[in-house]
């Protein structure tokens, strides 16, 4: 058995390292040459249940034993990792810690073109494909879609080029038969930590309402390219939020609305009340206590999308959303709560996706577990039957 499982590695190995010198950086080789190890070491000699922060191989829980093999691992992972974070760590610390090594970067490996946009705060804009393959698979008549990306991060953290953007343009890869042609990925303004940072107004926001305000001057810019019925909105995470903001936003100041929105992982109560008072051993995977903490901090003082739709504007109701999430997720109430709110204002296109014992934000991690893939492909499936 252990033979086995050392030529099984090597085998791995050396297929990746094909696969390295096409398209990824080192610290992606590297971390999926690890995982898929570990992946092997798991499905052949087995995991138990026990604490998954005491080691990062090979310990699962009673309830994650309700998902894929790859998904246990992949969780044991983060909640090691989670783990360690945890002893002495700052604030500021904490915002630099990314997720970057897990998905490759953008590159002319995987999308035609991509370019940094200096009046938007050199926000990244990507070209995945020509308007030949929306045509030769939809008609004539269809044009291409745009993705108006906004990352996530507890509004303090996260990267316009992090995983949800990587992750995007990967799954593309080996998906022809899409109508999405190119990716805006906003580079809006973090919420400072220190007095030192909020003073620095150019780099960082003190309201979430100035970091609204950078989303819609991105979006004014995706409006000369674009018609507003061929831009569905992503967010992730914190990037729900500030895109159901942005649609509030806009609705006010009587811009084009929006074809579609699509919220991942949602967080609608940027106090992190409903958060922090709905966590428990089942959905206590990603998102730590000092990630909770800080964005109460920095967010207390400021309304939520809980409170701020509740008047909102109708003319938002001509934006399909869609919300994908988990039942088993630390912000699972945000979007129950939000959910209900909708349902309570009469949305008339309101489509969710709730998936069982899922991390947080999930459909971005479609390269490493099963689960994860078919949640990224409703949304592009959804992308898709947008007329």
């Amino acid at each position: 058995m252990k033979s086995l499982f050392i030529i099984l590695a090597f085998l791995l190995l050396f297929g990746l390292v094909i696969n390295y010198n096409t398209k990824y950086s080192t610290s992606v080789f590297l971390t999926r040459a690890f995982f898929h190890v570990v992946l092997l070491r798991n499905k052949y000699l087995g995991m138990k249940e026990g604490d998954p922060e005491s080691s990062m191989i090979g310990i699962t829980t009673r309830d994650w034993k309700e998902v894929s093999l790859e998904a246990q691992t992949f969780y044991n992972m983060v909640r090691f990792v989670r783990g360690k974070l945890r002893d002495g760590v700052s604030d500021v610390e904490l915002r630099d810690v990314s997720y970057h090594a897990l998905a490759p970067p953008v590159s002319f490996h995987n999308s035609l073109s991509f370019k940094h946009v200096p009046e938007i705060r050199n926000s990244i804009f990507v070209k995945l494909r020509d308007q030949f393959y929306v045509e030769h698979f939809f008609g004539k008549d269809r044009r291409g879609k745009v993705i108006f990306l906004l990352h996530g991060g507890c509004g303090f953290a996260g990267h316009y080029d992090g995983q949800e953007l990587r992750s995007i343009v990967e799954h593309m890869q080996h998906r022809f038969n899409s109508s999405l042609t190119h990716i805006l990925s906003v580079d809006y303004r973090l919420m400072g930590l220190t007095e030192e940072e909020r003073a620095k107004k150019n780099v960082f926001a003190s309201t979430f309402s100035e970091q609204a305000d950078d989303a819609i001057q991105a979006y004014k810019w995706l409006l000369q390219a674009f018609k507003p019925e061929d831009i569905v909105v992503v967010g992730s995470s914190f990037g729900s939020a500030l895109s159901v903001e942005l649609l509030r936003r806009a609705a006010n100041e009587n811009l084009p609305l929006p074809k579609a929105a699509i919220l991942i992982g949602g967080v609608y109560d940027l106090s992190m009340k409903l958060t922090h008072s709905n966590k428990n051993s089942r959905n206590n995977i990603m998102l730590s206590d000092q990630l909770i903490d800080v964005m109460h901090r920095v967010y207390k003082e400021e309304e939520s999308p809980l409170v701020t739709w509740k008047n909102v504007n109708k003319a938002v109701f001509s934006t399909n959303l869609y919300m994908i999430y988990s039942n088993d997720e630390e912000l699972t109430k945000d979007n129950e709560v939000f959910i209900q709110l909708l349902k309570d204002l009469g949305h008339p296109s309101v489509k969710v996706s709730a998936d069982r014992m899922m991390i947080h934000v999930h459909p971005i991690f479609e390269y490493y577990f099963p689960e994860a893939k078919v949640a990224m492909s409703k949304i592009m499936d959804f992308i898709d039957s947008l007329q």
